[in-house]
C-alpha cells in the first residue's frame, strides 16, 4: 500500500472514498467494500483521509469534535487496517482552515479530479464538502460529469436502528456501552 501524509500527491487512475476515517467502523466498512468493487475493474483503489490539523478547521467540519477529541483509532492501526482490506493508496491529508474555505467545485477539480485522477468516487449519502459544507452528493455527481469521474453513493449504515458515526461510537463510550462501540467497530 502507498501512504503519505502530504499535500504533494499524483495519481491517476483511481477510484476513492474522502471522509475523516476516524474510526474505520462499520460504515467506513461498507465504503471500502464498494470502493474495491472498482479494483476489480482495473482501478486502483485510494482513501483520501483528511485530518483536520487545527481547531478551526475541525470545528467547521463537525460541531462535536474540537481540538482535543480523542479519535478511535491510531494511525498505525488505521493504516493495518487498510491494507489488510485491500486498498492501493492511503492519503492522510492534513486538512487546515485554509483548505476548509475550498469550494466544493475547487475540491472535485484540484483534489479528485486533477490530484487523485478520479474515475469513481465512493462517498456516504450523509457526505458533505466544500466551503460551508455547500457540496452534496447531487454536487458531487454534476461535478463528476464534468469532470470524468462516476460517483457511487451508499445508504449510510445502521446498528440498532441509530445511523453509526464517529460521534455516536464516542457517545456510547462516554455512556459505557462499550460493548456496543466495539461491535460498531469490529470488521463486517
Amino acid at each position: 500500500m502507498i501512504y503519505t501524509c502530504d499535500r504533494d500527491f499524483k495519481f491517476s487512475n483511481t477510484a476513492v472514498s474522502v471522509g475523516k476515517f476516524d474510526g474505520l467502523h462499520i460504515g467506513h466498512r461498507e465504503l471500502i467494500k464498494h470502493l474495491l468493487a472498482y479494483k476489480k475493474k482495473g482501478l486502483k483503489t485510494a482513501v483520501l483521509r483528511l485530518d483536520f490539523v487545527d481547531a478551526d478547521s475541525k470545528a467547521g467540519t463537525d460541531r462535536s469534535m474540537t481540538a482535543d477529541t480523542p479519535l478511535l483509532r491510531s494511525e498505525d492501526e488505521r493504516k493495518r487496517i487498510l491494507e489488510e482490506c485491500g486498498i492501493d493508496i492511503y492519503i492522510r491529508y492534513p486538512f487546515s482552515a485554509r483548505d476548509f474555505c475550498m469550494s466544493a467545485q475547487d475540491f472535485s477539480k484540484r483534489i479528485l479530479a486533477e490530484r487523485l485522477g478520479a474515475k469513481a468516487v465512493v462517498i456516504g449519502d450523509d457526505f458533505r464538502f466544500g466551503h460551508g459544507r455547500e457540496g452534496t452528493p447531487k454536487l458531487l455527481a454534476a461535478m463528476g460529469e464534468e469532470l470524468g469521474f462516476s460517483v457511487e453513493v451508499v445508504e449510510r449504515v445502521s446498528f440498532e436502528g441509530v445511523p453509526v458515526s464517529s460521534s455516536y461510537i464516542r457517545e456510547c463510550l462516554i455512556k459505557g456501552e462499550n460493548e456496543k462501540a466495539g461491535k460498531m467497530l469490529d470488521k463486517i
